[in-house]
């Protein structure tokens, strides 16, 4: 009996940010195949991006490994993700910005008031663990929570005072325009694209959104904080978004459409989740963006498809190189929260390559597989016939 071609995974799954739009990761997978078909410490190229964890992993393995990539949060996440940050160092950093004024009082204790409710049997106020919503309806119908004095737990019926704190937020258009403006191009008409992604959060949500982007706006601190502090908060984007089901169950995004009933979550809570996913992946190496190339291995450089030829013209890059496609998913709600979310945490000018996709809302077959060809004929000028590709 011939063996089977296959190489299994690694024992471990780890949790990593965007998780749910991503193609999965299968640790060890890509080492075992360099280990089988790759010289030692050969040259690799991703020409697709679609997943950080495996360029990370080629280049922990001590390889030079070059990405192409166009998404800013997935650029965002291979650098971050890279650097190998300690839980520690993305709470200094979050507590920088919720320690932040608002309205004479901490940003934190402000979104910790937001998500309040009172335990409904020894009437104490406790954190919600959030408010499930029915998609018909302008306000939530029910609110989950665990009271950490008496005990109760469960689900119970918004009351009085659950609805006058989602009041608090005061006019909700104002966010909402704030939201929108953040993301509209001069001379491009993505409006109604970009209202459609803000339909996907409730009004407190979005309200919570708007004031962390504008307050990390403000912030006086060093581009590795900045990178850390948007790198949580691209995962809380998601997590705050209303395409979470209720009750609960393993859901990959590809539409904006919001669940008959889906769940909102407290944002306070959502933040320290995020810290969580950002640590439990730790596959550190150095990372550049080209025309800076890494002259050894253990390395990243990140790079516009277009450059490609340049990149191997270079004298320092090689052209005995390997390389491996991970597929990305077919993910319009991916593709607009990319855009949307990468203005509101790193710029309009950062964002522009992805906000300019935003009128194409129709991501059929056809539109992937010529984007699959176009990213296959990118790398055939530079491919040799020693190269193989995984």
């Amino acid at each position: 009996m011939q063996p089977i071609p296959f190489i299994p995974s690694g024992e471990r799954s780890f949790r990593y940010p965007l998780k749910r739009y991503l193609p999965p990761y299968y640790s060890g997978i890509l080492t075992e195949w360099l280990n089988e078909n790759g010289s030692e410490n050969c040259d690799v190229l991703d020409p697709m991006g679609a997943n950080p964890l495996y360029t990370l992993e080629a280049a922990s393995a001590g390889h030079r490994v070059f990405q192409a990539q166009k998404n800013p949060l997935l650029r965002l996440m291979t650098e971050v993700l890279a650097k190998g940050h300690k839980e520690e160092e993305f709470q200094k950093a979050v507590h920088i910005l919720l320690n932040q004024e608002w309205h004479g009082e901490k940003l934190e204790k402000h979104i910790q008031e937001l998500y309040q409710t009172e335990c409904r049997q020894c009437k104490a106020i406790i954190p919600a663990e959030g408010f499930i919503w029915k998609k018909e309806l302008s306000e939530p119908s029910s609110v989950v929570f665990i009271c950490p004095h008496c005990g109760e737990s469960g689900i119970h019926a918004v009351n009085e005072n659950d609805l006058a704190r989602l009041s608090q937020i005061g006019n909700s258009a104002m966010y909402r325009s704030r939201a929108l403006q953040r993301c509209l191009l001069e001379d491009t008409d993505i409006q109604k694209h970009v209202e459609y992604a803000l339909t996907c959060y409730t009004p407190r949500a979005l309200h919570v959104l708007v004031i962390l982007f504008n307050t990390l706006d403000r912030l006086q601190i060093s581009q590795d904080e900045r990178s850390m502090i948007a790198a949580i908060l691209s995962e809380v984007c998601d997590l705050a978004s209303s395409l979470w089901h209720w009750p609960d169950r393993n859901f990959h995004p590809h539409q904006l459409s919001l669940p008959a009933v889906y769940f909102e979550k407290n944002i306070e809570r959502a933040i320290s989740q995020a810290i969580r996913t950002w640590t439990d992946f730790r596959e550190t190496c150095d990372v550049t963006a080209f025309p800076t190339i890494p002259t050894r291995t253990h390395s990243l450089c990140i790079f516009d498809r277009k450059e490609i030829e340049d990149l191997f013209v270079d004298e320092n890059a090689s052209r005995g190189c390997h390389y491996f496609c991970v597929f990305p998913r077919p993910n319009q709600a991916f593709w607009t929260f990319s855009a949307v979310w990468s203005a509101w945490l790193l710029g309009k000018k950062t964002a522009e390559g992805m906000l300019n996709t935003l009128s194409r809302q129709r991501y059929g077959w056809y539109w992937f597989a010529q984007a699959l060809c176009t990213t296959f004929d990118s790398i055939e000028p530079i491919m040799d016939n020693n190269s193989k590709i995984f």
